[in-house]
């Protein structure tokens, strides 16, 4: 495998304000083997909102060097070969340049997604976190991957089939099975 002495980087946001949308099928893939590289470079107080998609980093998927993040939704994850050889490095999935996460001119705001790390986990070794105070970070203990949502949000992870002949129906609640009444209350 040839070495890269450089960091490839797949597109730079200098400047601008970029949001990316679409119905959740997008990928950013930036498997570069045993190199390092960047999906999107923030640069120049630009800012970029994400909304669905899926961001592989190698290591990194989205880096803020100057400007802002704002996740509202996603599937962010290591690539194969890093998330092989530096399981640990899953924290720069997404990630801001230290000195200006210090100075506050680089910040990341997740209010959605999923993640191979937990971005409430103040990666950036501040008291700062990446998820804001009305949100929350919470593990997914079957896949190993930490899902971000609104405070006091009900995350249906999917409907239950229920007894519906009856008129009560039951959701699957951070995978605990919530039954409603006749009436159709949660109970």
């Amino acid at each position: 495998e040839p070495e890269i002495l450089y960091s490839l980087c797949f597109f730079v946001v200098s400047g601008a304000d970029l949001k990316i949308t679409g119905n959740g099928d997008g990928t950013i893939d930036v498997e570069a083997g045993n190199n390092n590289s960047y999906g999107i470079n923030i640069t120049n107080n630009g800012s970029v909102t994400v909304e669905n998609g899926t961001y592989t980093g190698a290591t990194t998927a989205i880096q803020v060097q100057e400007g802002s993040l704002t996740i509202l939704g996603g599937t962010f994850e290591q690539a194969e070969t890093i998330a092989g050889q530096a399981p640990g490095y899953a924290k720069y999935v997404i990630n801001c340049i230290d000195a200006n996460f210090k100075n506050a001119t680089a910040r990341i705001y997740v209010k959605g997604g999923t993640f191979c790390f937990d971005p409430d986990g103040k990666p950036e070794n501040s008291d700062v976190t990446y998820v804001p105070v009305d949100y929350e970070s919470n593990a997914n203990e079957e896949d190993g991957t930490w899902t971000v949502t609104a405070k006091g949000s009900i995350g249906v992870d999917k409907p239950s089939a229920g007894n519906i002949s009856d008129g009560t129906v039951e959701a699957t609640v951070g995978g605990v099975t919530v039954p409603s009444d006749s009436s159709n209350q949660v109970v």
